[in-house]
């Protein structure tokens, strides 16, 4: 009786674990936005080459309907060129996603969701004063699963919120990425 229960417990955990659907991922992507006009400077080139780099929980609510959430981080490095000057930026950027997923066909699942982002390096954020800290986007996400435990996915972002050009400089309030994620077993 005490090895059927031991069983249970470890095939059960083993189960559930496999169900809970821990993940890692990468992207690589483009973030832009439109020319942006902070402290009287005209950027005329605020596209960066971004990294997502992460890791999400996907549970499934009902048949055919998921929520996932995750904790990522984002490099954002881009050159800029404003009227007479230009330089290269570079910073990161902490995500915290929420999802709500849709799974359409055996193979693909679609999610919509927010994140909030920090808007400021970590080192300048206030949490006492309201000074544009963090960001909120909106976010869209398509997942092709290529095998049991690899899949490839498209993710785009766009901000929501209205910060003052000098934060969206480094971090641009769009972006495009393909990625690859990895099901934890």
């Amino acid at each position: 009786m005490k090895i059927l229960v031991l069983l249970i417990l470890i095939l059960g955990s083993k189960y559930s674990y496999a169900q809970n659907g821990l993940r890692a991922e990468i992207g690589l992507g483009h973030a832009f936005q439109n020319k942006t006009t902070p402290e009287n400077l005209d950027f005329y080139n605020t596209n960066t080459l971004s990294i997502r780099l992460g890791g999400s929980y996907q549970k499934a609510l009902k048949q055919n309907f998921y929520f996932e959430t995750g904790l990522f981080t984002k490099y954002n490095r881009g050159q800029k060129d404003a009227e007479l000057v230009s330089f290269v930026s570079h910073n990161f950027r902490i995500q915290l996603p929420i999802y709500l997923g849709f799974q359409p066909l055996e193979r693909v699942i679609f999610s919509m969701g927010l994140s909030v982002e920090n808007n400021r390096d970590l080192n300048s954020i206030n949490l006492f004063k309201k000074d544009h800290n963090l960001r909120l986007d909106f976010l869209t996400k398509l997942n092709y699963r290529y095998t049991e435990n690899i899949s490839f996915n498209f993710y785009t972002n766009w901000s929501m919120s209205n910060a003052p050009g000098i934060y969206t400089v480094n971090s641009p309030d769009n972006g495009l990425y393909l990625g690859i994620v990895y099901k934890l077993k």
